[in-house]
């Protein structure tokens, strides 16, 4: 496996925590405006296949 380098600086204006619908849409509404975002979310990852 190769070395992943561990990032220990970031660049962000803004930090959103939770990926729901508010989240998102905020998410994307400052990147149209130019801002760099980042969006913490701790919930479970879905496979593919578990959307109908």
């Amino acid at each position: 496996m190769p070395k992943v380098k561990r990032v220990t600086q970031f660049d962000h204006d803004v930090i959103i925590v939770g990926s729901g619908f508010g989240g998102s849409v905020s998410a994307l509404r400052l990147t149209e405006k130019g801002y760099k975002v980042a969006v913490l979310e701790a919930g479970r990852r879905f496979a593919d296949s578990e959307f109908a």
